[in-house]
């Protein structure tokens, strides 16, 4: 053979185990899945774009099945943000993020969110717990951080014994803080 073929044969595998690792991470988007807790039947239709629309009888479904489409198409993100917002960036990125984290803690992201939740209507705590029951769910039936994005696989060259938390309700609220510190000049 010669070093052309070769060469042509490199690309094709090394493009072939690319395209696998990237597309492992894609959400479901046609048939059927089985998320635990649900009590009813829940549709999602996603557009030509892939913009989920979901459908349910009841919030709670309503919550759990979003924040399971949620998490099934950006994971990785909601990982990062909530990382963020716990002023623990630093854990994901290494010594590059302890600037943020100091900042990040000194203004108490995460404590306010953790405070706020008890005072929270119980049906906004429900639905608050719903949406990261959803999240978890995903997180479950995903199995390993690989194959809930190829950040994770990259992230896993450099932490290999990163590990994935459970979501929780604080994680949605901090995030919402965050949010509102954004839109502050506004």
């Amino acid at each position: 053979m010669s070093v052309a073929v070769l060469i042509v044969i490199a690309i094709v595998v090394a493009t072939v185990v690319g395209v696998s690792l990237v597309r492992r991470s894609f959400p479901q988007t046609s048939g059927q899945l089985a998320v635990p807790g649900l009590t009813t039947k829940v549709t999602v239709l996603r557009d030509n774009r892939g913009v989920p629309q979901i459908y349910a009888d009841n919030a709670q479904d309503l919550f759990r099945a979003q924040g399971y489409v949620a998490a099934q198409d950006q994971f990785f993100q909601m990982d990062l943000r909530r990382h963020i917002t716990a002023g623990r960036l630093s854990e994901l990125v290494g010594q590059d993020g302890v600037q943020t984290d100091r900042l990040i803690r000194t203004l108490g992201w995460r404590r306010e969110a953790e405070a706020e939740l008890p005072t929270l209507a119980a049906s906004t705590r429900q639905y608050l717990q719903a949406y990261a029951d959803g999240v978890n769910a995903y997180s479950t039936a995903a199995g390993s951080p690989d194959k809930m994005g190829l950040e994770y696989s990259v992230l896993g060259l450099r932490f290999p014994d990163y590990r994935v938390e459970p979501w929780s309700p604080a994680d949605s609220l901090a995030w919402l803080t965050a949010m509102a510190w954004d839109l502050r000049g506004d």
